[in-house]
């Protein structure tokens, strides 16, 4: 299963962090899940994931969800 995560840093670092720990915790219970992280601070999620789940969790810029075919699942964060 395949979910994209919409994730805009509004005002501080938790606002990424919260939606990581949301991924984590769904690719840790099911091993079929992949996340398409969407956001606009490639840093802070590197910082945050230090790559632990990099083949179940992936980095996009924001700007590129404009390229790309959504997927059936969204989760939409802080917009």
């Amino acid at each position: 299963m395949k979910i994209d995560f919409y994730v805009d840093l509004i005002d501080n670092f938790w606002d990424i962090w919260f939606a990581y720990n949301i991924a984590k915790i769904l690719v840790e219970k099911d091993e079929n899940i992949f996340i398409r992280f969407f956001s606009n601070n490639e840093n802070l999620f590197k910082n945050i994931s230090k790559n632990k789940y990099s083949d179940k969790i992936k980095y996009y810029n924001e700007n590129q969800k404009l390229n790309l075919t959504s997927n059936k699942i969204i989760f939409n964060f802080f917009s």
